[in-house]
């Protein structure tokens, strides 16, 4: 890592630790902002900067500033739709089991600096429908629809209802929708309706849903900080842990994850020490990548992933007739639409793409049917994390 990606790293552990940070003669504050920015914890730096009472450009000072402002106001808004929503499923007798954000927050030193995109719920399949209509009923608009997930909106806000943690195949042959049927019998309090997961079912998740995204267009440094502070402020039954984690084949993933809460903040969950050269390649990938790995183009290390998963001609075919929910995904008009008008979506699509980028149509075929993607160092990195192992 460069050394303004070092300082970043060094300030999220200062505040996950309360040590002490010499920025003395770091001077590259705008470098370090974008970093903040694209991993949504600009709220978090801002913080640590004014406890040290470190002096920085008043650009940067007063962008900081802004962003810690917008970071407080958006978690209470975040606590009061997350209320209102709990409530209302509650007071309709429907158990719902809260995911990351709301729950994880409590650990973090200051839990109005930990940002969230959306808040997630697991409901039981047959309660699904019931609680579709009490969130129409608060006024939340039904946007679309993944598998098994249900997206709700309100002002910009998301709420996503979930049947199931994860339904989707991620390179490691084992089928999680089948495997996790049992949440509600891993949860703290039978008695509320309004549910947390165990530590260790969450800390599961946790891992499952950033392996997740590992394999799609990249996690951001906050899942890291997610499962670090998770880990810090609780005590986890590591042994229930990796029994669960062998049977879901998410050990070496998990090896390398608590790898990086180690050797970024000091939380040390094991002992497995990670080869240097995956080590600086998993690290780079992740803080390059932002949130998500939405900071960088990625879609043709999307489409490398998709041939390993499915072959070069389903590749194909995905990437031109992408599914409904791809599709409202990309085009925002067609979000409110009719599933029936997909095709029209797709010329839309092919028009815009062919017009304002068709180098970039040229680039997207030659990965899919030339590209060698098993010597590709994204292969070689996701085989070293454990995916695609036979």
């Amino acid at each position: 890592m460069k050394n303004t990606e070092t300082v970043f790293i060094k300030i999220l552990k200062s505040y996950i630790n309360g040590c002490d940070i010499d920025l003395t003669n770091f001077t590259d504050w705008s470098g370090l902002l974008k970093l903040a920015q694209i991993h949504n914890v600009s709220g978090i730096v801002a913080v640590i900067l004014k406890k040290k009472n470190i002096s920085i450009s008043k650009e940067c000072s007063e962008i900081m500033d802004k962003n810690l402002f917008c970071t407080v106001s958006s978690s209470v808004m975040w606590d009061n739709i997350y209320k209102e929503v709990a409530s209302a499923l509650a007071k309709n007798k429907i158990k719902n089991i809260v995911v990351k954000g709301p729950v994880i927050k409590k650990y973090y030193p200051d839990s109005d600096l930990r940002t969230m995109g959306d808040i997630d719920l697991i409901i039981n399949k047959n309660d699904i429908s019931r609680a579709a209509k009490i969130m129409e009923a608060l006024g939340f608009a039904y946007k679309y629809t993944d598998i098994d997930e249900y997206h709700f909106t309100r002002n910009n806000i998301c709420v996503e209802l979930h049947e199931d943690l994860i339904s989707k195949d991620i390179g490691t042959g084992v089928d999680y929708k089948r495997e996790m049927q049992r949440l509600f019998d891993n949860v703290k309090d039978h008695s509320k309706y309004a549910q947390e997961l165990t530590d260790e079912y969450h800390l599961i998740y946790l891992i499952l849903h950033t392996a997740r995204h590992f394999l799609g267009s990249g996690c951001g440094v906050r899942q890291i900080m997610d499962i670090s502070v998770l880990v810090k402020n609780t005590d986890i039954d590591f042994r229930f842990l990796w029994k669960n984690l062998d049977k879901l084949k998410l050990t070496d993933f998990a090896h390398n994850i608590f790898y990086l809460c180690k050797k970024w903040f000091g939380i040390i969950c094991d002992e497995f020490e990670a080869d240097d050269e995956l080590y600086n390649m998993v690290s780079e990938y992740i803080i390059y990548g932002g949130v998500f790995g939405k900071a960088v183009e990625r879609e043709n290390e999307i489409i490398t992933t998709n041939i390993i998963h499915n072959g070069r001609i389903a590749a194909f075919f995905s990437y031109v007739f992408p599914g409904v929910y791809d599709m409202k995904t990309r085009l925002e008009w067609f979000q409110d639409k009719s599933s029936l008008l997909l095709p029209i979506a797709w010329i839309y699509r092919w028009y815009v793409m062919c017009k304002n980028n068709p180098k970039k149509i040229k680039r997207y075929i030659k990965t899919i049917f030339y590209k060698d993607y098993k010597n590709s160092s994204r292969y070689e990195m996701l085989k070293a994390m454990g995916f695609y192992k036979k």
